[in-house]
Parts: C-alpha cells; structure tokens; sequence
C-alpha cells in the first residue's frame, strides 16, 4: 500500500470509531458512510497502483 492510500484508511478508521461515540443515529450512520467510502477509494488506489506496477 502506498502512503495515501494508508492515509485514506486511517481517515476510514478514525470516521468509524467516532461514529460510535455519537448519540445521533443519522450522525452516526453518516460518518459510517464516510468511512466505507475512504475504504473504497483506498482499495481504488491500490488497483490503479497495481495495474500500473505490472
């Protein structure tokens, strides 16, 4: 993994933890969102990095 696609996957992480400290349940499902879409765009990267590798 390269280091953006790291970052994406930390900033995926960080979305999910706090999705589940906060009392709003729409909140809540928002930033879980977010953080699935981090993890798409993180496993996107890594395609596009393999591809171009070999």
């Amino acid at each position: 993994m390269g280091r953006m696609s790291d970052e994406l996957r930390d900033k995926a992480r960080r979305a999910e933890r706090l999705s589940s400290t906060i009392g709003s349940l729409e909140d809540a499902r928002k930033l879980r969102e977010l953080s699935r879409q981090f993890d798409a765009e993180a496993d996107a990267l890594d395609f596009s990095t393999k591809e171009k590798a070999g």
